[in-house]
């Protein structure tokens, strides 16, 4: 054991001098052998082991079936393996749950599709779940167990999940590629049918969440550090109503859309790794030049990982801080590797902590209406240690998303500072506040503005009076500031009722737009 702990430090050691580097397989420990044509398909980290599918009947010197996992230096069989490809894992409660295009598991009955590993035995989920569609993905959520596909044990199309006794939520869609958890939402997609979709409880589905994309997701990644969303799929535009121009990926910060170029290749999968967003793609494209396969994007541009792979890049997994890929490919940075290598890049700057300002509705610019006027600042750091505000006046603040009043009209530099895992962080914005200029009218008085129940065990009414010839938009938002729904206003009396029985959150933020200004903000609670 103290050999090995030696080993991986004198490893690392001398990765940090070359910075960057594929690390080497001299001794095929890493390489998938199945006698043509082998790949890999699905990698997954759970604590100290590392999961892998794929088409292959060995890796390194270890007989397995398409399916291995990766343990105190050593590869170990599941068993009897599987008989097809396994394309989405998902560990819950001590279980590995994998899903694909198999035919079995183990040999065992009722696992055609979808498959349950408890460390020891491959086992059906429930009495019988033979799927032989279920090759999309799994994800956990609302306490079930959601798996996608086309025809889903004959019970449902799309998506159906599992509560633990029974086949619930069973969805009549098309064939889902993807799902995928952000903040507190489901996200569905695919590509080929040009899915994006939120889920909203039950079977029911939003088709345009956070504005819409030109297309369908196809694969997503989450940044969970900066709470941030990234989305590709066969499109060259994102966010239907005020459309961004940006090819095959894209960005959302949980307030809009944000281009990631417009010459990158198709996207295959894409992960997380020290700060950064690493991606294997058919022809990444940077400036002109060619990226083999996988690349990095730096917040910029796409920049490549030495010479790259030569085939295909299927899944990327951290494990133990280095980054391993799978796929089709058979050398990785000029060195043989069979279908899996590992690449390693440290996080020297404090790449993974991106601190950014919001405002809801992205607003800059505020009217002091009455002689006052509040501004919701966020921050897309949730799990920080610290955070410390300056509002540009003599007011700081010290929590996440506070709330300022302003009283003079000015410019004003807004800065928080961010502290996490011995990094800290800064971001910088600019608001103006002006003069009321006829906003002082906009009271909550005036505007009959009313929202009831508060609180509230669902849904809820608004009522708002206009004046004439003025229209306007009433904007639901989570805490956090991300947007939740959204509903015009016109001139004179609007009653109408916000959907809110199905999002889960506990206080709901309410904010009035008259000619695009923001006039209030009230908030919603839900029991």
């Amino acid at each position: 054991m103290k050999k090995n702990i030696l080993i991986s430090i004198l490893l690392l050691q001398v990765l940090a001098v070359t910075s960057q580097q594929w690390i080497p397989d001299p001794n095929k420990k890493y390489a998938l052998w199945m006698g043509g044509w082998e790949y890999g398909s699905c990698l997954l980290t759970v604590n100290d082991t590392l999961y892998l599918s794929g088409r292959f009947l060995k890796i390194g010197s270890t007989n397995a079936l398409r399916i291995a996992r990766y343990y105190n230096g050593n590869w170990y069989p599941l068993k009897g393996g599987v008989d097809g490809d396994a394309n989405s894992f998902l560990f819950n409660n001590g279980n590995l749950y994998v899903s694909g295009s198999f035919g079995w598991a183990d040999n065992k009955p009722g696992t055609m599709g979808i498959a349950r590993w408890d460390g020891n035995n491959w086992w059906p989920v429930g009495t019988n779940s033979d799927c032989g569609s279920c090759y999309g993905t799994i994800e956990y959520y609302d306490n079930k167990i959601f798996f996608s596909g086309s025809n889903m044990l004959g019970l449902a199309w799309g998506v159906i999940a599992w509560d633990g006794t029974n086949w619930v939520n069973r969805c009549n869609l098309a064939p889902v590629d993807l799902l995928k958890k952000y903040s507190a939402d489901l996200l569905a997609g695919s590509g080929f049918y040009g899915l994006f979709l939120k889920y909203l409880g039950d079977t029911s589905w939003s088709s345009q969440p956070y504005g819409g994309i030109y297309g369908g997701m196809y694969k997503a990644e989450i940044d969970t550090v900066n709470n941030l969303l990234y989305v590709s799929s066969d499109f060259d535009w994102v966010n239907i109503n005020n459309p961004i121009q940006s090819h095959y990926i894209a960005m959302y910060d949980g307030f809009g859309w944000h281009s990631m170029g417009t010459t990158s290749g198709f996207i295959y999968c894409m992960k997380m790794y020290n700060g950064y967003l690493y991606a294997g793609t058919d022809s990444l494209l940077n400036n002109g030049s060619v990226i083999n396969y996988i690349g990095r994007w730096d917040g910029n541009q796409w920049n490549p990982l030495g010479s790259g792979v030569n085939n295909g890049v299927n899944a990327m997994e951290e494990f133990h801080d280095t980054l391993f890929v799978t796929g089709g490919f058979n050398t990785a940075g000029g060195d043989s590797a069979y279908g899996l290598a590992r690449w390693y890049m440290p996080d020297t700057n404090c790449a993974f902590l991106k601190p950014t300002i919001h405002t809801l509705a992205l607003q800059d610019t505020f009217y002091l209406g009455t002689g006052s006027i509040n501004v919701q600042f966020f921050n897309n750091n949730a799990y920080s240690q610290t955070w410390q505000w300056n509002f540009g006046d003599s007011g700081t603040d010290s929590i996440q998303n506070p709330t300022h009043t302003y009283t003079n009209d000015s410019t004003y530099i807004i800065t928080v500072t961010v502290t996490e895992d011995g990094c800290t962080k800064t971001d910088t914005a600019t608001i103006w506040v002006l003069n009321g200029n006829n906003t002082e009218e906009y009271t909550k008085e005036n505007l009959n503005f009313k929202v009831y129940p508060n609180p509230t065990g669902g849904d809820f009414t608004i009522e708002c009076t206009l004046p004439q010839n003025k229209t306007g938009k009433v904007i639901a938002y989570r805490t956090t500031g991300s947007q939740l729904g959204e509903h015009p206003l016109e001139s004179g009396f609007n009653k109408f009722i916000m959907p809110a029985g199905n999002w889960k959150d506990s206080v709901i933020l309410v904010g009035v737009y008259i000619e695009s200004r923001q006039v209030m903000v009230e908030k919603v609670v839900k029991k």
